[in-house]
């Protein structure tokens, strides 16, 4: 195995993480007004809901996963 900075497990989690939340917030800024349940909803929602669906995830897999605590 190459050997590998400290830390690389969790800036790559991150930013793998970080990069998702981002396509997903895009795709429904662009696409929200024609899907079926989010149409009824507020413009302000297709920049939110992501970020807060995802951040805490996000944030679960940093704390929790077993590889990103070995890399500590």
């Amino acid at each position: 195995m190459k050997r590998r900075w400290p830390h690389w497990l969790k800036l790559h989690i991150g930013s793998m993480g970080t990069s998702y939340i981002v396509m997903l917030t895009a795709f429904y800024v662009d696409n929200g007004k024609s899907l079926p349940f989010w149409k009824d909803l507020p413009a302000i929602t297709y920049w939110t809901v992501p970020t807060i669906v995802g951040l805490p995830l996000l944030i679960w897999a940093l704390l929790r996963h077993r590889l990103a605590r070995q890399s500590a």
